[in-house]
């Protein structure tokens, strides 16, 4: 259990009941899709936030002492243990990354803390909020975080509360609160990545259940029921043909390539497009951590602009974008394109032959 300030308020478990009112966590299993969203989820994850090392990560600051007090609160064993929910900061964000895919908005409440009127600002704490719990209220300066959470809540989770559960309700201000939305208008503009991939996977397990059901005419040749009749007159012929196409789609909407019955060109088109995404979601991401989190507290301690960025020197969204048009040119070829993933990816003790 993680050390609080008193300070520190919210509610930061899991509300059974009105995730499943808003359809927001789906039962694991619930869909032939679950296994290939998964795997291409956390791919996509590894490819925004490739290190989750001690050292992946780097402070900059004009202040050198500004920039190790930071990198001590947020990198040090010491503090780290009760300030991250994950090992350390990087597999945090990675984390978040994974929030975006799943629920489209992910809310990190922290909390900054003094001792006296003559010591520093401490950040002393950060922690998820549950995204069915929150709703956003007004805007820009204005805006405010309420955070409800029925007495219902532990129902279906398997939870018991010693002296029964209650309600929560609880506003935070737009300076308590790092809140992220998926930046990308791919796979949708109004729903979080899995849940548009969840959508093509209704049509998966429509074809599997026919694909079961001719499977079922030729054991069961007695049988009547209609759709089983009409996998024995051959109407779900294309079923599996069809359950592949509709597989690859779900990954496709979660930028994983497809690995097989594909063109080169339309290979190296879906590499690059994921590489380009992977690009615009860690700039998205560093870029609000730097913004909402480091920004604030250096505004209380009056420092200088305290940025977040990956030790690794990845390749921009510009540069992806041109090898893609030198491809596209015939001035480079797929060997072109995998060399620059296979330098990109180098564990970060190689020095880069590029």
């Amino acid at each position: 259990m993680r050390r609080r300030s008193r300070s520190v308020r919210g509610f930061y478990t899991m509300d059974h009941y009105a995730s499943f009112a808003l359809d927001m966590r789906p039962p694991i299993g619930s869909s032939m899709a679950d296994a290939r969203i998964h795997n291409a989820s956390e791919t996509f994850s590894y490819l925004v936030i490739p290190d989750i090392d001690e050292d992946s990560l780097v402070v900059e600051c004009s202040d050198s002492d500004v920039a190790e007090t930071v990198r001590e609160t947020l990198f040090d064993w010491s503090i780290r243990h009760d300030l991250w929910d994950q090992p350390n900061m990087a597999m945090e964000l990675r984390s978040w990354v994974t929030g975006m895919l799943t629920f489209r908005d992910v809310y990190i409440h922290f909390e900054l803390e003094r001792v006296g009127e003559d010591e520093p600002w401490k950040l002393i704490f950060v922690g998820w909020l549950p995204p069915e719990t929150i709703v956003v209220r007004g805007q820009d300066k204005h805006r405010r975080y309420e955070q409800f959470v029925s007495k219902h809540w532990p129902e279906g989770g398997g939870i018991s509360v010693i002296g029964g559960p209650r309600e929560f309700l609880e506003v935070f201000s737009a300076d308590e609160i790092v809140h992220l939305r998926w930046p990308l208008h791919e796979p949708s503009r109004t729903r979080a990545p899995e849940a548009a991939a969840r959508r093509v996977g209704r049509s998966l397990d429509r074809y599997a259940d026919r694909l079961l059901a001719g499977a079922r005419a030729g054991a069961e040749p007695e049988e009547t029921f209609l759709p089983v009749a009409r996998g024995r007159a051959g109407a779900y012929a294309g079923a599996l043909d069809h359950e592949k196409v509709q597989d690859a789609v779900v990954g496709d909407r979660l930028f994983q390539p497809p690995d097989e019955d594909v063109t080169e060109y339309f290979y190296v088109d879906r590499l690059v497009r994921s590489r380009i995404a992977a690009c615009e979601v860690r700039d998205y991401v560093f870029a609000q951590v730097s913004k909402q989190l480091l920004a604030p507290w250096s505004a209380l301690n009056a420092w200088p602009t305290v940025r977040l960025t990956l030790r690794r020197e990845c390749w921009t969204v510009d540069e992806w974008r041109a090898l893609h048009a030198e491809y596209q040119r015939g001035q480079a070829t797929i060997d072109d394109v995998l060399a620059a993933m296979k330098v990109e990816w180098e564990p970060l003790d190689t020095p880069s032959t590029a």
